[in-house]
């Protein structure tokens, strides 16, 4: 291939350099040529004259341009001094050009008889224009040079001969194919190859089926195939039958890839009597190959596959009816549910049935989740709410009523459900008699609600202007801030490049006038201020459809279930009704009042849950309320005054460590000195002296104070607890989910673990989360125990992380699974995928930077691991480097300093959609660090 190579290559530079010269002058040639046509004695004139030029040898612009015009205008007169000049390294190449595209004998005689005159690059150069001319009277000359000593010469005679392609010139190169020398045989295939494709036919086929006899290099025997199905189409199919039968592997492959192009009604037919013949992997490449025919007897043959024994097989069928497939599809698809207990290939069968075309699909795939096994309904209503199936919304209500179903029916009208349906929806959350399907049907009610908000629209932005720029201007931003509240942001900061980049404290206004539910209304923001525009989040008549349920709500249960849902939407009338119950007589529903402001989405429950927790003395209402709070007042929605004095009295009543840890925490994200006088009044607490320490720290730094002030705050505290105070925190009491946000249905707590357990009635269908609700910590160290508990297992940990869409997490995670590769990998969840691997380093840089350094085997640090027994899971996380250990040994690390690095985020485990499974958690511990 090397010498071949350099064979292109030489006529590369030789093009090349005709090219450069070509540059140097361009005179008007054509117009010199033009202006001759029809005056043979001025042609005539013409042409003497351009000879007198070349054979004068003329300054190159000059010889240039006679040579150019004579290849216009040129007679035989001109043959005999230009092929003169054909051993000229500087003009053979213009000379050449000239001769080699005349139809004059002459000058093929000339160029012929220029092979023995040349030699080296110019010899190679004449037997290229003989090739370009096709000169059936070389061949003689030219099967000559096939004895040649240069290889480079056989191998430009042998293309010629080949591109020439009369019986002489073919039988010529066939001596070729016996030459012991490994170039000069590839030099006579190649030749072979080529006239072959100049004959067609039969003829062409024995030269095929020659090559491909002989032990030829990949690309030879795979061209030499080819060309024979092309020469014998007739006979196509059953050579690429006969070769898929076969041993060799290559004309095998390339035998099964032909099958997409050929011109024959039959393949199907006879490829459907061949696959029971072949093994899977050949199963599969013929399915593929067949996947790009577009013929009706296609589908029913993939049909037919999927009855196959082998499962690959069976998957590359899906592949292609997921493409091809339509309404006949279905029950095939449907058996393979039905029958299947491997999970890949049933998820495969889902994802194919998602993908069919027809407009009969749908209604074709409610029937048959109708008259199926109830097992196997979950997947056919997860098909139709993938296919956006409206029409299947009251069929997968009648699914509601399994206690099994109830999850999978629910998660689908979560999609399908139409605006119109309130009632129904609300009725179904009102009937449920256990919890069984609860979250998934608040869920619903929920996502319906905000349909219905958002088709009615809450704030309409008429006119916003950025006025007293530096410059003097003003600027227009009504469509950027109409953007943004659109996506749900309703608190701006004024200055934060979000209109246009102007730099903080040089904007003097914002002026807004916007409407909300239809009522005008105008603001003035100045410098530096928050601009908040806050709408009910519920038009007046959803309100109402809401507010009369929860008053006649026939049980407790469902009381709080719409307590739930409002806590969820938010907006002042939603806000109005859950207070409306915090005295309710009945503890279940002032509890589910209680939690629901706690988990309210915006800063309008934050006064109130302030004095809830300064009145409560129940523990868990306690704690509740003050995380709800705490979470609340870190949104920064509120004004620092209004924040310092809610913080005020949160730590005047807080009664415990965890309480004042918890504050601590969140006046620590301040970045405020007015916050110190409140951090120190929690160092009273001698147990809480480290969080106080970073938190004073976190405020120091962020307000430029020194360290000599920070050491004044210090000394004027209570003082420091003992060394023997680690600085760890619990996040789990051992006891309860409290400060713990994720499934009910899938976590609960055993024997002082936290237990996350999936089950065949009671799948994940879709990764999710235990969130630890405390804050969103930046730098720490985080400690646990997990144990697995089942075959198959798969979850994490998250690290500065994102809630998003319920209980779903995306962001950084160290890897739990009892798969041996997975344990101890770092994985970005809804992100960049798999960042380091057991044993790697990686840094990531600012741009597309990305550098992996191995520092210990994957294997052994997998030994490890205890697969069935407790291990101890360490990370430490500060700035822009995290470590992650397993029982001691560090399993990965990674250096983030990509626009892409998260900061800080919330901690969360999973539990990974996919077989039932168990996985036991406990000595949850989190230890602040300074940060770097």
């Amino acid at each position: 291939m090397k010498f071949f190579v350099t064979v292109t290559m030489t006529l590369v530079f030789m093009a090349g350099t005709c090219i450069a010269q070509d540059v140097i002058s361009e005179p008007d040639i054509d117009g010199d040529a033009a202006a001759v046509h029809g005056d043979a004695a001025a042609r005539q004139t013409l042409e003497q004259e351009c000879i007198a030029q070349v054979v004068a040898d003329s300054p190159y612009p000059e010889f240039y341009r006679a040579v150019r015009i004579l290849a216009i205008i040129g007679s035989d007169a001109c043959v005999d001094p230009l092929t003169a000049l054909l051993s000229n390294p500087d003009k053979a190449h213009l000379v050449r050009n000239v001769l080699e595209n005349m139809e004059s004998e002459k000058a093929g005689a000339a160029l012929r008889s220029a092979l023995e005159t040349t030699a080296g690059a110019q010899r190679l150069g004449v037997i290229s224009s003989l090739m370009a001319r096709k000169d059936a009277h070389a061949v003689g000359a030219l099967s000559k040079l096939l004895a040649d000593s240069d290889v480079e010469t056989v191998a430009y005679a042998a293309n010629a001969l080949g591109q020439i392609a009369t019986p002489e010139s073919i039988e010529a190169l066939y001596p070729l194919l016996d030459s012991s020398d490994a170039k000069m045989q590839l030099a006579g295939a190649e030749g072979l190859l080529c006239a072959a494709r100049q004959i067609k036919g039969d003829n062409a086929a024995a030269i095929y089926k020659k090559l491909i006899g002989e032990a030829m290099p990949d690309f030879i025997e795979a061209g030499a195939f080819t060309g024979l199905l092309a020469a014998q189409p007739g006979k196509a199919l059953d050579q690429v039958i006969e070769t898929i039968r076969g041993e060799d592997e290559l004309l095998r492959l390339t035998a099964i890839a032909a099958l997409a192009t050929l011109d024959d009604d039959a393949v199907a037919e006879k490829l459907g009597l061949l696959l029971p013949s072949l093994d899977g992997r050949l199963q599969a490449l013929v399915i593929s190959a067949l996947a790009e025919r577009h013929e009706p007897t296609v589908l029913p043959l993939l049909h037919t596959v999927l009855g196959s024994e082998s499962e690959e097989a069976r998957l590359a069928a899906m592949q292609a009816i997921a493409v091809h497939g339509n309404v006949s599809s279905i029950e095939p698809l449907c058996s393979i549910i039905e029958k299947t207990d491997n999970r890949p290939e049933r998820m495969a069968a889902v994802e194919t049935l998602r993908r069919l075309h027809g407009d009969d699909v749908d209604s074709v795939l409610i029937q048959r989740m109708q008259k199926t096994t109830v097992d196997m309904r979950g997947d056919l209503m997860e098909v139709l709410a993938q296919r956006n199936a409206v029409s299947a919304v009251d069929a997968i209500i009648e699914q509601s009523q399994y206690d099994s179903l109830r999850p999978a029916a629910f998660r689908a009208l979560t999609h399908l459900v139409a605006t119109d349906r309130l009632d129904d929806m609300l009725h179904l959350l009102g009937d449920l008699k256990d919890d069984v399907g609860r979250p998934e049907a608040e869920s619903a009610v929920v996502a319906l609600c905000q349909r219905i908000a958002q088709q009615q629209g809450q704030i309409k932005i008429n006119k916003a202007v950025y006025g007293d720029l530096p410059d003097g201007s003003s600027k227009d931003v009504a469509d950027v801030l109409t953007r943004i509240i659109e996506s749900g942001v309703l608190a701006i900061d004024v200055g934060n490049g979000n209109f246009g980049d102007p730099a903080p404290g040089v904007v003097k206004n914002l002026h807004v006038e916007y409407t909300i539910n239809g009522v005008p209304e105008t603001k003035v923001i100045a410098e530096n201020q928050k601009l908040i525009l806050q709408a009910d989040a519920l038009p007046q008549g959803l309100t109402d459809t809401l507010a009369a349920r929860l008053d006649g709500a026939a049980s407790p249960a469902e009381q709080v279930s719409l307590l739930r849902v409002l806590s969820r939407l938010g907006g002042s009338s939603a806000y109005q009704l859950v207070l409306s119950h915090l005295e309710d007589d009945d503890s279940v529903i002032r509890d589910g009042a209680i939690r629901a402001l706690s988990n309210w989405p915006d800063t309008m429950a934050a006064q109130k849950l302030t004095e809830i927790f300064a009145e409560v003395t129940e523990t868990a209402h306690r704690m509740v309320t003050l995380r709800g709070c705490v979470r609340l007042l870190r949104l920064g929605q509120l004004e620092p005054a209004a924040t310092l004095a809610l913080y005020s009295r949160l730590v005047a009543v807080a009664q415990n460590a965890d309480e004042r840890k918890l504050l601590l925490a969140g006046l620590a994200d301040l970045n405020s000195p007015d916050a110190i006088p409140l951090v120190m009044a929690l160092l009273e607490d001698e147990s809480v002296q480290t969080e106080a320490d970073m938190a004073l720290q976190r405020i120091g730094d962020a307000t430029g104070m020194s360290e000599a002030d920070l050491q004044a705050a210090k000394e004027a505290g209570a003082q420091k607890t003992s060394s023997a105070d680690d600085g760890f925190i619990p996040l789990f009491d051992g006891k309860t989910l409290d400060g713990w946000a994720g499934e009910p249905a899938l976590w609960r707590v055993e024997d002082g673990c936290i237990i996350g357990e999936s089950t065949k009635e009671n799948p994940v269908k879709v990764n999710t989360f235990l969130t630890w609700e405390g804050d969103k910590p930046g730098d720490f160290e985080l400690t646990f125990r997990y144990k697995l508990e089942s075959d198959k297992v798969n979850s994490g940990v998250q690290i500065r992380s994102e809630r998003f869409e319920g209980y779903r997490v995306r962001g950084y995670q160290a890897d739990i699974a009892n798969e041996d590769w997975i344990s101890g990998i770092c994985y970005e969840e809804g992100g960049r995928g798999i960042l380091a691997r057991r044993g790697q380093k990686l840094e990531l840089g600012p741009g597309d930077e990305k550098k992996v350094t191995k520092f210990a085997d994957e294997n052994e640090l997998g030994a490890k691991i205890n697969m069935d027994d407790w291990n101890e899971y360490k990370i430490v996380a500060q700035g822009n480097h995290f470590v992650s250990s397993i029982n001691g040994h560090v399993m990965h690390e990674i250096i983030d300093n990509s626009a892409l690095a998260r900061s800080s985020g919330v901690i969360a485990f999973q539990l990974h959609v996919g077989p039932p499974m168990k996985i036991r958690f406990t000595d949850i511990m989190l230890k602040r660090l300074p940060q770097e």
